[in-house]
């Protein structure tokens, strides 16, 4: 017969393993949402970068989406698939020579990201209404934020 202390603990070890479990796993899911954010955003400049190749300039979302731009219609050989959850909204430049996006993860945070860098700002906090600039750190000039977390708007001058 085991001993009735062993049984004791080794329930005791597996009462505590789950408690911290159930602690980290709202943890992993505001990371795994966030990824599906900034893997938009990857697509996004992506699918941009593919389009300016094709037709000489960045396209506006709708295309991105699309695949093709202009009339008659230009394949510009890669569309985007976006994320279920993630809200974004894409903007140009009146040249079409500059591109700005935003992605809105499930978690309440809230990634921009430019055709000047490689590297995806994230907001200070959680947000769960308006947007704004002063949400962030570091936007680059000419890059103005706005709507809310279900219908983001994002400018680019």
């Amino acid at each position: 017969m085991a001993n009735p202390f062993l049984v004791l603990g080794g329930v005791a070890v597996g009462v505590v393993t789950a408690g911290i479990g159930v602690l980290q796993v709202p943890g992993w899911i505001d990371s795994a949402n966030d990824s599906a954010a900034t893997n938009d955003l990857a697509q996004i400049s992506l699918s941009e970068e593919a389009a300016n190749t094709q037709v000489g300039r960045y396209i506006p979302q709708a295309n991105l989406i699309s695949g093709e731009y202009g009339t008659p219609a230009v394949k510009t050989g890669v569309k985007i698939q976006q994320s279920s959850g993630v809200v974004s909204a894409v903007a140009l430049n009146a040249a079409g020579d500059r591109w700005a996006a935003i992605t809105v993860s499930k978690s309440g945070n809230v990634f921009v990201r430019t055709s000047d860098s490689t590297t995806v700002i994230k907001s200070t906090s959680k947000l769960s209404a308006a947007i704004a600039n002063s949400a962030f750190s570091g936007l680059p000039t000419g890059v103005t934020l706005g709507g809310t977390i279900t219908a983001p708007t994002i400018t680019l001058s």
